[in-house]
């Protein structure tokens, strides 16, 4: 296995992080590059998940379970969100889960209606949430940006 991504250079700040996501976003881009749009998603959604916890975990509000759930955490978010930006992220991020878990599990599924072309099908819905994915990922870590900045002035 090799890396994607060179190591940070980063000097101050939260480094092996910031390594870690940047290696994440490099496979994300070759994922969906080469047409491995579940690993995109899966990627994705450990970006999603890594940044909810981080939020929920600040205000305390992280659900009790060792590994929450996407939808779990959604959920404890909403029940703090103030904002619409947060209100439309949640959505967005829910109806990609949907999307999420039709990628995911419909590599196996077929049907009736799309016989001959539900492998092309399958392929067509994987890349569009995949590349939905990485919309919100990005949305979000603008978002968790601008909130770790706004708590650090908040607290000087």
């Amino acid at each position: 296995m090799t890396r994607k991504s060179t190591p940070s250079n980063a000097k101050k700040g939260n480094v092996v992080k910031h390594d870690h996501y940047k290696e994440a976003f490099a496979r994300i881009n070759d994922a969906i590059e080469l047409g491995f749009f579940i690993e995109a998603i899966a990627i994705e959604e450990g970006i999603i998940s890594d940044r909810l916890t981080s939020h929920l975990s600040y205000f305390g509000k992280l659900p009790k379970s060792k590994f929450p759930t996407l939808k779990k955490l959604t959920e404890a978010w909403e029940k703090i969100a103030g904002t619409d930006i947060e209100k439309k992220l949640i959505a967005k991020i829910d109806k990609w889960r949907d999307a999420r878990n039709h990628a995911v599990h419909g590599i196996v599924k077929c049907s009736d209606e799309t016989k001959n072309d539900s492998v092309n099908a399958f392929l067509k819905e994987a890349k569009d949430s995949a590349a939905k994915g990485l919309e919100i990922v990005n949305e979000l870590k603008k978002w968790h940006g601008a909130e770790v900045r706004k708590s650090k002035k908040c607290s000087k």
